[in-house]
């Protein structure tokens, strides 16, 4: 069985990093399922649970009786309609964080599986940084090497999914297409957007339909930059009944 260390780039590196988008599938599934149902059939809910709200407040108070005023109920209609649309935009928008930041820490990992893999494509000659000349004579060039990769990756990764998916689609050499996949880089963006603000506190109001889209479109954006990544280090990615494999070139 193949093996490796924490250095070695291996098609155990690309699979585990397949594995992680695949189980996003489900979980993406499964969170989609619970927004389409929130969306189809909670509003009754919330209808119920006030007109019964409204009924223990009449009995309590009868001056007030809520339950057979007309204009109360258009209240309590509205009331629920709102509460409805909160809860929906709220799972929504739950949903489309939660399938970002994994998808974001997939590409993450790709960073630095590259920065490890073929490291001569990281441009990283024109790097500069200051070091005293007691560690500069008790530090080899490959360690020097090393330090500028994580700093190159650790920017990298401090960059909007997008931008991270865009940059190892050229330093691969290669993007979507080579692999036949089709990817909306406009709603990659978007989403990227909707997420940021959705952080800083704006609601999401698109609809279910347009949320599956940004999940798809960032699920082949990660499954697009492994394909490149793992061919600029040598490996193809071979799919069956069987499952995935990554085979050296």
């Amino acid at each position: 069985m193949e093996e490796e260390s924490e250095d070695h780039i291996s098609g155990l590196t690309f699979a585990a990093v397949y594995t992680r988008i695949a189980d996003l599938i489900g979980i993406n599934g499964d969170l989609l399922v619970t927004a389409q149902w929130l969306e189809k059939t909670a509003g009754p809910v919330f209808r119920t649970w006030l007109d019964s709200m409204a009924k223990k407040i009449s009995a309590k108070f009868p001056a007030f009786p809520i339950v057979v005023d007309p204009a109360a109920e258009v209240i309590l209609d509205r009331i629920a309609s709102e509460h409805h649309r909160n809860a929906v935009w709220a799972v929504n928008a739950a949903t489309l964080v939660f399938g970002h930041s994994i998808t974001d820490s997939a590409v993450d990992d790709l960073l630095e599986i590259s920065a490890r893999g073929v490291p001569e494509r990281w441009r990283i000659d024109q790097e500069e940084f200051t070091v005293k000349l007691e560690e500069l004579r008790r530090t080899t060039v490959d360690d020097y090497t090393k330090k500028v990769l994580d700093r190159a990756v650790k920017r990298q990764k401090a960059k909007s999914l997008p931008a991270k998916v865009q940059y190892l689609f050229t330093i691969s050499e290669c993007g979507p297409d080579t692999f036949g996949l089709k990817l909306d880089t406009n709603l990659l963006r978007e989403a990227d957007v909707a997420r940021h603000e959705i952080v800083h506190g704006s609601k999401f109001d698109q609809p279910t339909e347009r949320l599956h889209a940004m999940l798809d479109t960032n699920l082949f954006a990660a499954q697009a930059a492994l394909f490149a990544v793992a061919q600029s280090c040598g490996y193809r990615h071979v799919i069956d009944h069987t499952g995935i494999v990554f085979n050296p070139i």
